[in-house]
């Protein structure tokens, strides 16, 4: 997904800019349930959080909102998925590798 606000010059390609950032994203991986749990926060208002392999682009799931800002979800862990990617229906975006708890 790509979104565009337009810079108000009329010529050219408008730049990125998205609508909200993802202010911080944790994930980590328990060995035991060979779960992905990821959370994440948003500073923008509430919008769908995908989860993605980096590397693939194959889509792990879909984080649920709780809480004003937070989301969070739990995954059947896809095959060594050594980065994991958000990204917003307001198209804020985070990447971080998956670390073994």
């Amino acid at each position: 997904m790509l979104c565009y606000k337009d810079d108000g010059l009329g010529e050219g390609e408008d730049r990125l800019e998205p609508a909200e950032d993802l202010a911080s994203l944790c994930v980590s991986v328990r060995d035991i349930n060979a779960q992905l749990r990821i959370a994440a926060t948003s500073t923008g208002p509430v919008a769908t959080l995908q989860v993605y392999v980096t590397s693939t682009g194959e889509l792990i799931g879909t984080l649920k909102h709780y809480d004003g800002n937070k989301y969070s979800g739990r995954f059947t862990r896809p095959v060594n998925p050594q980065n994991t990617t958000v990204q917003s229906s307001l198209c804020g975006s985070g990447t971080k590798a998956v670390t073994s708890k």
